[in-house]
């Protein structure tokens, strides 16, 4: 009862060694903190938990180092946005 069956799914990126499904990230998030509470990312990497922070209507602070990785999260977030819920 204690283990969360998620499918692998799509990568976002095969560039970044840590990836994850955005479906775990929302898991956790619902489990562990209320709507309308805020989840500080400290490696926000490609973006998977500020999108999943979105789908499960709680804010977010996201700090990225590698400039690379600050971008494409940076994209991925305002296509995401600008895309709507229906994709991810």
């Amino acid at each position: 009862s204690n283990v969360w069956g998620i499918k692998r799914g799509k990568k976002y990126s095969t560039n970044h060694g840590a990836t994850f499904p955005v479906e775990l990230a929302e898991k956790a998030i619902t489990n562990f903190c209320v709507e309308g509470s805020v989840v500080l990312d400290p490696f926000i990497g490609l973006g998977t938990t500020a999108v999943a922070c979105i789908n499960t209507n709680r804010r977010y602070i996201g700090f990225e180092l590698d400039k690379d990785y600050y971008e494409a999260s940076k994209k991925r977030l305002n296509d995401f946005m600008a895309q709507g819920r229906l994709f991810e």
